[in-house]
C-alpha cells in the first residue's frame, strides 16, 4: 500500500455553506482525476445538503453520486457510483479519496481529507486529529481556503 496522505483544508470560513461548496468543488477535482470518492458524513442533514448540491453544483451537469445506508445495501451494490456519501466508515477502500466529516481517524486509505471550519471548536478536534495522523507517520499536509 502506498503512504498515506493526509490534506487539512483550512476554510476562511465558520459557515456549512461554504464547506459544502468546497467540497463539491473538490468532488469534482477528484473525479476529474479518475478517482472515486466516499464522504464520510455522519450528520443526515449535512448529508442532505451534499446531495442536493452534487445535484445542482454546475447548471449544466451533475456529479454522479450515491447517499448509502449500509443497512440497506451491501458495498458491492453501490461500489460503482464515482461518489458515495455515508454515514459510517464502513465503505472506505483503497479505491476511494476519503473526505472525511466525521470525527473518525482513517487507517490504510491512500488519500484523505479533513475540513477545517473557522471555528473554536473544529479547530480544536482538527489539532487533534492533525497529531493522531502525524504520529501513525502519515504525509500531513495543510491547505488555506479563502
Amino acid at each position: 500500500m502506498p503512504d498515506t496522505i493526509v490534506d487539512f483544508y483550512l476554510l476562511s470560513s465558520d459557515q456549512e455553506d461554504s464547506l459544502v461548496a468546497f467540497i463539491c468543488k473538490l468532488c469534482e477535482k477528484v473525479l476529474h482525476q479518475g478517482l472515486y470518492v466516499y464522504i464520510n458524513c455522519p450528520q443526515p442533514s449535512l448529508a442532505i445538503r451534499l446531495d442536493q448540491q452534487l445535484y445542482a453544483f454546475r447548471p449544466d451537469s451533475f456529479l454522479p453520486h450515491k447517499v448509502t445506508d449500509p443497512a440497506d445495501e451491501a458495498p458491492e451494490q453501490v461500489k460503482n457510483y464515482p461518489i458515495l456519501i455515508g454515514q459510517t466508515e464502513q465503505y472506505p477502500t483503497a479505491e476511494r479519496v476519503i473526505l472525511n466529516l466525521a470525527t473518525d481517524i482513517y487507517e490504510q486509505v491512500p488519500r484523505i481529507g479533513e475540513f477545517v471550519l473557522n471555528a473554536p471548536e473544529a479547530k480544536q478536534i482538527s489539532r487533534q486529529k492533525y497529531q493522531a495522523y502525524k504520529a501513525r507517520g502519515y504525509t500531513v499536509r495543510t491547505h488555506q481556503i479563502r
